[in-house]
């Protein structure tokens, strides 16, 4: 750790990094410099205030000469907080983040991919997120209730913000209305611990699931019958539930109760997806139209050249369903795997609602039932971040399915897994897609077939 802060003026910006900062080189020893708030590009006065290991980090002091990419944030200070890429011109965005998936596969796989970096036209980069979760901050001088973000870089601690630019406005709006409601009461500071929003794009309304840290309901001062009072059309369903002070995240130990629907729907590849407030679902649902295009298309090419549908699809991190339900037409049985409690309940309603009879589910971890590997010729991976566990990587090459869909949120975890598959496997099908417009993520799709 550096022990006081350093000013270096004139510095150029050359690269950037996958969580977001950009990167310059360190004048004297030659180590990364990582800068919220720049752009490869820029010419900048910085300050360091902290080195990690290797690596420096720095605040922008002032933009001497701004990079032809940058350009002006949509919500001032707090970009650095909710999406740090809203400073980029998006074809340069799109371009970094093509950059990024050449190198990931350069570098954990020893291979040379050129995906393109797909968004399609007429679709907006701000407005498009379907879930947010909040924490709060009190005004002292007010004692009026907002929302708050972590402040990245040296100043360190909370932002206040009352919305978001990147969530659908009907979050906002929702949003407001909790804080409104928040700040007719004289609710003591560390009562609430998080609101969480989810909306629906098919339904066009939200659920909202408030999480107190204090576990007395009177603390909260809003009863039951008011939350209910906030019931309309837009929000459709309200969860309050219990969360320890100390508890990482909101891991929720208690829920008080449930009103309204709590259960959003949601519409992809021309399928009804029912999914419960706190599952996991796509985040810009009008777009995941376009990586199943793709998908679809990819298999109709192997299928036809393969002469018939495979036998068994094995949907190995399935949620509550969605990628075994769209693409059902390609197998003769469908198998899903999940961990999240209760998916097992919606995966099997929603493959019902779509006449499937031929549909098997287990809800347990992928290294727990390895043996459902068996026979399966087609394999869907969408893992989280973390990429494929290696016991599933070594099942996956002792069953040697012939086809893989592989989708991932983190290119590097998957360019790291693809090295293990590579000597079995080639890719027939890859291309990336701008899912989270204005921030560093990266949706990739490979569609691998045994050689």
């Amino acid at each position: 750790m550096t022990k006081k802060k350093e000013l270096i003026e004139n510095i150029k910006v050359t690269d950037i990094a996958y969580k977001g900062h950009a990167v310059a080189r360190h004048p004297k020893d030659g180590r990364e410099i990582h800068i919220l708030g720049a752009v490869p590009g820029d010419l900048l006065d910085i300050e360091i205030y902290k080195r990690v290991k290797d690596i420096y980090y720095a605040d922008v002091l002032e933009v001497k000469a701004p990079s032809k990419c940058r350009t002006e944030p949509k919500e001032g200070e707090v970009y650095m907080s909710t999406s740090p890429w809203q400073i980029f011109d998006f074809d340069c965005e799109n371009k970094f983040k093509k950059d990024f998936v050449k190198k990931f596969f350069r570098e954990h796989a020893d291979i040379e991919i050129d995906s393109e970096i797909f968004f399609p036209e007429g679709f907006d980069i701000y407005g498009y997120r379907n879930k947010i979760e909040y924490g709060f901050w009190k005004d002292k001088e007010t004692g009026k209730y907002s929302f708050s973000f972590f402040r990245r870089g040296s100043s360190r601690g909370k932002i206040p913000v009352t919305e978001s630019a990147l969530n659908h406005p009907k979050i906002n709006e929702i949003g407001k209305r909790f804080l409104d409601k928040i700040n007719e009461k004289n609710i003591e500071f560390g009562v609430l611990k998080y609101l969480i929003l989810r909306y629906s794009y098919f339904t066009d309304s939200v659920v909202a699931e408030l999480i107190i840290q204090k576990d007395d309901f009177d603390a909260l001062q809003i009863s039951k019958e008011e939350f209910e009072a906030m019931l309309d059309d837009t929000l459709q369903g309200i969860v309050l539930s219990y969360s320890p002070e100390n508890t990482p995240g909101a891991r929720v130990e208690k829920v008080y109760f449930s009103l309204g629907n709590t259960d959003l729907k949601d519409k992809i590849a021309g399928n009804i997806f029912k999914y419960r407030y706190d599952h996991f679902f796509q985040v810009y649902v009008p777009l995941f139209d376009f990586v199943f295009d793709d998908m679809s298309r990819a298999l109709f090419a192997l299928q036809k050249a393969r002469g018939k549908s495979w036998d068994i699809l094995l949907d190995a991190f399935a949620g509550v369903g969605v990628f075994g339900i769209a693409l059902r037409e390609f197998a003769t049985q469908i198998r899903a795997i999940e961990i999240s409690p209760e998916t097992y309940k919606y995966a099997k309603e929603n493959a019902k609602a779509a006449g499937i009879d031929n549909y098997e589910f287990i809800e347990t971890n992928t290294d727990r039932a390895l043996d459902y590997f068996a026979g399966a010729d087609l394999l869907v991976l969408d893992p989280p971040r973390a990429g494929v566990p290696k016991d599933t990587i070594k099942t996956i090459l002792e069953e040697k399915p012939e086809t893989i869909v592989y989708l991932s949120c983190n290119p590097k975890t998957q360019a790291m897994d693809y090295n293990w598959l590579k000597n079995d496997y080639e890719i027939v099908f890859s291309k990336g897609y701008n899912l989270f417009p204005r921030t560093p993520h990266i949706e990739h799709l490979m569609v691998l077939n045994k050689k």
